[in-house]
């Protein structure tokens, strides 16, 4: 995530005008069968449906469009 943010500081810098838009998400631990080798509680995973939420959430959200963050990020 600090590596977007890095990257949309720069491109406002220098490309303020050409209307580009930086998001990235990081859905966190997400409960999958690829998961479950390198964590012994999944306890506190989201499912693949609720990670799947915040993914839809940030591509529908139009640009200088405000969107929950249920990270705080």
């Amino acid at each position: 995530m600090a590596t977007a943010r890095i990257a949309a500081r720069e491109i406002t810098k220098s490309k303020a005008d050409d209307g580009i838009l930086i998001n990235a998400i990081c859905p966190g631990l997400v409960d999958t069968d690829a998961s479950w080798p390198w964590f012994d509680n999944m306890d506190e995973a989201q499912s693949p449906d609720e990670a799947a939420a915040a993914i839809i959430d940030l591509v529908l959200t139009q640009p200088n469009q405000e969107h929950e963050n249920p990270m705080g990020n």
